[in-house]
């Protein structure tokens, strides 16, 4: 499946999907998809070329999912898919790369996000360890029948610290080895963009799947990254705090990647 074929450096927007149905902060299934839906114009306007749903507004984070869970967010993500012709992936936070598999998978999505594949790691805000199986998944994916769902891994995640220290090649390498279809590669925490010399030195790999930029993209410093990543997936510049999309930033960083398209 080719997501961006008609696409130069395709620019994946964040939608950050209302709490679930246990969360104090949780709307009612009829004012979530009013609000998933306001957010997908916006988006739409704003010319994006992909969209990647989360559950940003489930903080404190599940490691996995519960059945209500899947559920609530089965019914998002088909909403979202039903109301949008452009690719929509999908990422369970904190970490369950199986059910964001198997929601893609139902919901005839296109992708998945895994914040942690190949690289075991502590998260920085509470110290907890997060462990990973990416042959199970890799198992899960095939079971299911989901080799037609791209499988894109974060390498070092933001927010976390990596148990034993290792390069950044030996990470993005074992994730394509486990099935990755792209490595994500972000700053340290949001908002913050990776360093230059780790995407100069992946470019110059020639690596067999896209090197996608995760964090900190935005209006002023396109011109330098953008030439280094074959995608981007960007969230805190075009989002309001509330976790909104805010329509004139979206729109003001759409042109400035237009314009370095041309």
């Amino acid at each position: 499946m080719i997501m961006f074929s008609k696409v130069q450096k395709p620019i994946i927007a964040m939608l950050y999907l209302p709490a679930g149905i246990d969360h104090q902060n949780h709307l009612g299934l009829n004012e979530s998809f009013c609000a998933i839906l306001s957010d997908l114009e916006k988006i739409h306007q704003a010319g994006f070329d992909g969209i990647c749903l989360e559950n940003e507004k489930d903080s404190p984070y599940k490691v996995e999912a519960e059945a209500h869970d899947i559920s609530f967010y089965t019914l998002l993500t088909r909403k979202i898919v039903e109301n949008s012709d452009l690719p929509i992936g999908f990422n369970y936070l904190l970490n369950d790369p199986k059910t964001s598999l198997a929601i893609a998978k139902v919901c005839e999505a296109s992708f998945v996000r895994s914040d942690y594949f190949v690289d075991q790691m502590i998260r920085e805000s509470d110290e907890r360890v997060m462990d990973v199986y990416p042959n199970d998944v890799r198992t899960y994916r095939k079971k299911i029948k989901a080799d037609n769902i791209k499988f894109y891994a974060d390498v070092q995640v933001k927010h976390a610290k990596l148990i034993k220290q290792r390069p950044l090649l030996e990470s993005v390498n074992e994730s394509i080895e486990f099935g990755a279809d792209g490595v994500i590669v972000s700053g340290s925490w949001t908002g913050k963009a990776p360093d230059l010399s780790d995407l100069m030195m992946l470019k110059e790999k020639n690596l067999s799947v896209p090197v996608i930029v995760g964090s900190g993209f935005n209006t002023e410093n396109a011109s330098t990254i953008l030439p280094l990543c074959d995608e981007v997936i960007v969230g805190t510049a075009i989002l309001d705090k509330d976790g909104h999309v805010n329509l004139e930033r979206a729109k003001a960083l759409m042109n400035r990647v237009n314009e370095l398209r041309s």
